[in-house]
């Protein structure tokens, strides 16, 4: 008789939509995956990437041992060593360069994190005085975050929870996308429950253009015009919520003024969309109470002014008194269970020897991770200050990011390279050792997702981890306390989870 039972988790490592999944396991393995209808987010949702998770745990290329590089880079000649050996390997490159050259010699990169080892790691670069973590932040969501900061002091989130009159998706394809953070399911819910008016900005005719009220057609990398028109059409029709206008802006008649040329006429010799149609969409949001103003990554990554695209976007969240709404564009938070900041050490004095990439080329001080492409070429032009150990953790930029040749020009260049990963990347192929890594159904974690959803989930252990896999944040852990740094460390990862929910 078959021991098979049905074990609850959440999903991870995919994006960011942490969806239920239950989990059928047999004698120890996994062989099944299904949607939890009862999880009080994704309410029975798993998407293509989540349904073939099995895939990966079981893939037959996995990586299951360390392994050190024995010939030259890239000859795919490997020697399989053990943890311990791995840690001391890996411990002595990252020490040597910090010792020899500086603390700015040392950088960490990372792929797009999905529990804890995100904040871990800045935790390790924090308290070994590494200031260099790199990411592909600034192609993804960082540029609307970071206006949000400047211009609201928080990021405003859809809210599709409560009761909503107008939905305004710029940017943005959750029916096909998916977008991560918010699950296209619960757009879904909100536009077959509320039957709110639906306005799409968007160069394709997607399905949910398809569906609209108003599909805004706009010429790719318009969006700034189109948003100062918004803005014009809401300031010159008097559209406006007065009194939050009074009460919690400033510099609107500022605004007033730069706003005049932006007419409807001229916006739409600039966006390719017909004036009629622009006066319709921004009346449309202007005179709904409440309506979300939903924007995707399409915003911070399709033209050179997307940092101001962001802004103007927020300003008419604002004027137009769809901010800090119920059902309109709200403000997450984190959970009262950690503090991340504290969390990761982050008034802990760096031992700087040199200048960091990001103060070098005068990105904000409020990104948290330094540009990859600055990264690279950092390490091939050896300004601020040559890049001579590299950990990359979860990440593959030889194919992720621009440039490929001088991708992997840039990561022969470090004496120390080493990567931890599911499966030998061409990244990982470059390096001088690669650490294994466990799937999120291989071990206990905690998946925090504070500023969209404003709660912490379980990931609980399904199953065993595959030959000697670890998870990212034991890497971490072991890897600090090799580092000489175990007061800032925990015994194992356990502590560190009971820590982070105390």
């Amino acid at each position: 008789m078959s021991d098979a039972k049905w074990v609850k988790t959440c999903c991870s490592r995919f994006d960011h939509g942490g969806c239920g999944l239950r989990v059928l396991v047999d004698n120890g393995k996994a062989i099944r995956v299904l949607p939890d209808k009862d999880h009080g987010r994704s309410r029975g949702y798993i998407c293509s990437k989540g349904a073939a998770s099995l895939e990966r745990i079981y893939h037959p290329r996995r990586i299951k041992k360390p392994v050190r590089r024995k010939g030259k880079r890239g000859e795919g000649r490997w020697e399989e060593i053990s943890w311990d050996e791995a840690l001391e390997f890996a411990a002595s490159g990252l020490k040597n360069a910090k010792e020899k050259y500086g603390s700015e010699a040392v950088a960490f990169a990372q792929g797009a994190p999905k529990g804890l080892e995100h904040l871990l790691l800045m935790r390790l670069a924090n308290y070994f005085g590494v200031s260099n973590i790199a990411a592909r932040s600034d192609v993804c969501h960082w540029p609307r975050e970071l206006m949000a900061r400047f211009t609201c002091g928080f990021l405003p989130v859809p809210d599709y929870e409560m009761p909503t009159r107008c939905v305004m998706l710029w940017g943005s394809n959750p029916f096909d996308t998916n977008e991560e953070g918010v699950l296209g399911t619960r757009v879904k819910r909100c536009l077959e429950d509320n039957k709110p008016g639906l306005i799409v900005v968007d160069p394709c005719e997607t399905q949910l253009a398809r569906k609209a009220d108003i599909w805004l057609q706009i010429k790719p990398g318009a969006d700034d015009m189109l948003a100062l028109g918004f803005l014009n059409i809401v300031i010159t029709e008097g559209l406006y919520d007065d009194s939050f206008v009074k009460g919690w802006t400033s510099g609107f008649d500022g605004l007033r003024d730069c706003i005049k040329p932006y007419t409807p006429g001229m916006v739409s010799k600039e966006t390719w969309i017909p004036e009629k149609k622009i006066i319709q969409a921004a009346r449309l949001y202007a005179e709904s109470h409440p309506a979300i103003l939903h924007c995707g990554n399409a915003i911070d990554n399709n033209s050179i002014n997307n940092s101001s695209t962001c802004r103007t976007l927020f300003m008419l969240m604002a004027i137009a008194g769809n901010l800090d709404v119920p059902g309109g564009n709200i403000q997450g938070a984190f959970p009262p269970v950690m503090s991340p900041r504290k969390f990761i050490g982050i008034d802990k004095k760096r031992e700087k020897t040199g200048k960091s990439v990001s103060a070098y080329y005068g990105t904000s001080s409020r990104m948290p991770a330094v540009p990859g492409s600055l990264l690279i070429k950092t390490i091939l032009d050896e300004k601020p200050n040559p890049i001579k150990a590299l950990f990359i953790q979860g990440s593959n930029p030889v194919i992720s990011y621009a440039g490929s040749q001088d991708v992997f020009h840039a990561l022969n260049k470090p004496d120390f390279l080493m990567v931890s990963d599911l499966f030998m990347t061409p990244t990982a192929a470059l390096a001088d050792l690669v650490l294994p890594v466990a799937t999120n159904m291989e071990f206990n974690d905690i998946g925090q997702y504070g500023m969209v959803h404003g709660y912490v989930e379980a990931r609980p252990k399904i199953v065993e981890p595959q030959g000697e896999c670890w998870p990212d944040i034991k890497i971490i852990n072991e890897l600090g306390k090799r580092l000489g740094l175990g007061r800032y460390f925990w015994e194992d990862i356990e502590d560190c989870l009971d820590e982070v929910l105390a």
